[in-house]
Formats: structure tokens, sequence, C-alpha cells
């Protein structure tokens, strides 16, 4: 497999003088393009935008990689993280997003082949919670576990919590306002990705009938 690096923006900095800057020197396998487009110093959003669209369609046309990294942090333009995301998606490379701090929570992903990473957008996982009528601290230390959790990097997991028959009062106004995914400055408000169900009857499963509850509480979309 091959790294490669494009360099994409208005910066007015020689390709040399980058890498010193970045610590990679001939020692590196690493094969460097200069993206930028001419007069990229004077150019407007919306030129950027369509070099940007060209240049991943010339990657994608004489390269054909397998997945494509891009800094998702707002130390990078949004035009560029426009740009990037609609090209990408119309083409068979996985886009993988790097969120801050990823030097460290996302060290892993350097030990991935092309395969793997070519199936990065296609892994999914949720959450699935049986409640059990005592213990509800457990639940909402859970929860708050979960929200503190990093899923920087993957897609945000559905949480499905399944409640007994009875269900303590400070449990219900914790639940009423947990917000998941958490809203965040540069989002903002996303659509709510949690679900309550609640059992109707207080009759005590046998196993066999807790088993098969379990499997019909989750199927997943795509079950390939």
């Amino acid at each position: 497999s091959y790294v490669h690096f494009a360099f994409i923006g208005t910066a007015d900095i020689a390709m040399q003088d980058l890498l010193e800057v970045n610590g990679i020197d001939k020692t590196c396998p690493l094969i460097i393009h200069d993206a930028r487009p001419d007069h990229s110093q004077m150019s407007t959003e919306n030129r950027m935008s369509l070099a940007i669209v060209k240049a991943l369609y010339l990657f994608n046309l004489y390269m054909h990689p397998q997945a494509v990294f891009i800094d998702s942090t707002k130390a990078e333009e949004s035009y560029f993280l426009r740009a990037v995301r609609d090209q990408v998606s119309s083409t068979q490379s996985a886009l993988i997003e790097l969120p801050e701090h990823s030097r460290t929570s996302l060290a892993w992903i350097s030990k991935l082949d092309s395969a793997a990473l070519s199936a990065w957008n296609d892994v999914r996982f949720d959450i699935l919670i049986h409640a059990t009528p005592t213990g509800t601290a457990n639940l909402e230390r859970l929860l708050r576990s979960i929200a503190r959790a990093d899923f920087a990097g993957i897609q945000t997991p559905h949480i499905t919590v399944e409640l007994p028959y009875a269900v303590d009062a400070p449990l219900e106004s914790y639940l009423a306002n947990f917000k998941w995914p958490r809203p965040t400055p540069s989002d903002g408000q996303r659509p709510q990705m949690i679900s309550l169900r609640r059992r109707i009857t207080r009759q005590l499963m046998e196993e066999e009938d807790s088993s098969v509850r379990f499997v019909e509480s989750f199927w997943p979309t795509d079950p390939r």
C-alpha cells in the first residue's frame, strides 16, 4: 500500500518548508502532492471548493485510494470539509475524519491495512441496555459514562434502553433530560438517537423467553 499526502489550501508556503516543519524527510515513504490551484492565495472559497473537488476527482481516477483522511476539527476550513465530504461520497473510498487529539485517541488506526481502512464507514454499532427493576443509579452512571466516552471518528451509536415495569421517579426525570448525542457548540442540537422501551407486564420471564426478547430488541439495518 502507498500513502499519499495532498496539500490543498491557500497558504503560501513551499512544500519543502512544510515537510521540514512537520519533521518529514527522505526516510519517510510518503508520496507528496502539491494540489493547490494557481493563484490560490487570491482564490475565493467557491474557487477553492471547485479546486478541491477536481483534485479529489483526479486522485480517485488515477490512484483509487482505499481511504481518505482529513482533519475535521475547527482548525479546518468549512468549505474544505463540505467539498471533500460531497466528492468522496460519490466514490468507493472511505472518508475518515480525524478529530481533535487523534494522535493519541486514534493512534491504533496506523496498524490497520488498506483493506480494513476501506471498510471504515461500513462499521457501525448500537448500544442496547436492559435495565433491572433495582439499581437505577447504575443505569444513570452507565449513561453518564457513555456520554463522556470518546466516539470521535466513528458513527454515533444509537442507544436503546429497555426499562422494567416500574420505574423510579428520579430515573424518569433523569431520562427525560438526558440528551444523546450531546449537543456541541459546533454542531448545535442534533437529532436524538436514544429510544426508551418499557415493559407492560410484571410477569417474570423464563430464560428462553428472556433470550428471545433480547434478540427481538435489536436487529441491524444491514445484517451482513
